[in-house]
């Protein structure tokens, strides 16, 4: 008795099967290289937030002033993105033996790889101070907050994309109040641009 031979696919079963898995992969890639750039770009702002926060509340319990640089332009993963210096109050004068927050630096997260973060700011110079009380200054003398090309001049915002690509998400600090709240920008990855929906921390 003879064991019938298994006929595998056929070339046309073979083509439909390719084409449907193309169709699909056309359509689930984009979707999850969206979906971990928004992760990692909400994951670095709001490990942002929660640093402003530390360094914002340490003013007061050590009685200081906390001068705040943040790194703009191109960036990878674990790039230091943001600095605090404890000086004292009304002055530029590093105040010895102080730090702001833990004293360390703000690092981007992630593990590595090609994808790439874009930061930028609303303010020129990318330094701003938390000043007593928790409230935000360009100067450190002013008590308020200035930024550029806006007429919001008391709210002051960082930006950050991940690759340039939307979304892009924000940190506004609000000048006297020393708020603290986050944005989003669904349309651009361009940090020039400013986040067109805000939300409290």
């Amino acid at each position: 008795m003879k064991t019938p031979r298994s006929q595998g696919f056929s070339l046309f079963e073979l083509v439909v099967t390719i084409a449907v898995l193309g169709i699909v992969s056309n359509l689930v890639i984009p979707a999850g290289i969206e979906g971990y750039r928004t992760q990692r770009v909400n994951a670095a702002v709001s490990e942002l937030a929660g640093w402003l926060n530390e360094v914002q509340a340490s003013t007061d319990s050590k009685n200081v002033s906390c001068s705040v640089s943040i790194k703009t332009g191109t960036l990878g993963t674990q790039d230091v993105m943001a600095t605090a210096t404890a000086i004292n109050p009304g002055t530029t004068t590093a105040a010895s033996g102080k730090v702001c927050g833990s004293g360390n630096p703000l690092r981007l997260p992630g593990a590595g790889g090609a994808s790439r973060f874009s930061v930028g700011t609303s303010f020129t110079g990318s330094t701003f101070y938390f000043t007593q009380r928790g409230a935000i200054s360009t100067d450190n003398t002013a008590g308020l907050a200035k930024s550029t090309g806006t007429n919001d001049d008391n709210n002051l915002s960082i930006r950050i994309s991940a690759d340039s690509q939307p979304p892009m998400r924000c940190v506004r600090l609000t000048g006297m109040l020393g708020l603290i709240r986050i944005g989003y920008n669904s349309t651009t990855g361009v940090t020039t641009n400013d986040c067109t929906a805000w939300g409290a921390l």
